[in-house]
């Protein structure tokens, strides 16, 4: 039985050391291959403008502006061709860390096929179809048991249908504007419930609002009924704040329903 224990126990240690040291080479090909980081600072604030919460990301990006680490736990690796071909996850549990990994595959085409998870065992989690044309027609997730299938209208993304245990979970169809953005999607949900997504884009075609409206309603006074996001940029263009408010059925204007804010600090 003590020598059991004893197997036990260097199993152990050696497994947890064997995580150790990978994230140390992790760590130091971060540090090899970093150009510059990022801190990302978001608040969200209610409708009094009272921080509610707020939250810290790290990113680290090498010299090809690719993101290489986020958080300290996330590893992101890219193959010959610039893509994404590897994500490491590491997570501390029982005193023991881990390593996760998923793994991107590509085609002939460039076209990305799988993606697997590997821990303990490699299971494939997302598989792509892709029509003649090279575009995506099917988006598989085998564990989850759903897919989304894709169709196509003058090059692009016409409607996505869901589907969860065989039963379709949304449709949508979309429209675009003279510059190719998406401007209307209508979809359906849980069988019958109707909506209405509305995007607007500015000169840079950045998103600056989207509302989401219900087509089916229940008559309740309270229901509510449209959501609205709208969303600022700097001079760098990038995300410093969204504006959220929302609209019960008896009310004609929207009401302001707080915002989150987006602050960036480099990392030296």
């Amino acid at each position: 039985m003590l020598r059991f224990i004893l197997k036990f126990s260097i199993l152990l240690l050696a497994v947890s050391c064997a995580g150790e040291l990978e994230k140390i080479k992790l760590v130091n090909t971060v540090s090899k291959n970093k150009k510059y980081g990022l801190e990302i600072i978001i608040r969200d604030f209610s409708q009094n403008d009272s921080l509610t919460f707020e939250e810290k990301r790290q990113l680290i990006l090498d010299s090809k502006n690719r993101l290489i680490c986020k958080n300290g736990s996330s590893f992101f690796f890219y193959n010959h061709n610039g893509q994404l071909s590897q994500v490491k996850f590491v997570y501390r549990r029982g005193g023991r860390i881990n390593i996760l990994t998923d793994q991107y595959i590509y085609d002939r085409k460039q076209n990305l096929r799988f993606v697997t998870y590997q821990f303990r065992d490699i299971d494939t989690i997302k598989i792509y179809a892709y029509n003649k044309f090279n575009q995506l027609i099917r988006e598989e997730y085998p564990l989850r048991k759903s897919f989304i299938h894709y169709k196509y209208r003058n090059g692009r993304i016409s409607e996505a249908t869901k589907i969860e245990n065989g039963t379709i979970s949304k449709h949508s169809e979309f429209v675009y504007d003279q510059n190719g953005n998406k401007s209307i999607e209508n979809w359906v949900f849980k069988g019958d419930q109707k909506m209405r997504t509305y995007f607007k884009f500015n000169a840079k075609h950045q998103l600056i609002s989207k509302r989401d409206s219900c087509i089916t309603t229940f008559g309740n006074p309270n229901e509510y009924v449209e959501f609205l996001n709208q969303y600022v940029y700097n001079k760098n263009d990038s995300l410093t704040e969204k504006r959220k408010y929302d609209r019960v059925l008896s009310e004609n204007h929207f009401q302001y329903r707080g915002k989150m804010t987006y602050e960036y600090r480099e990392i030296r």
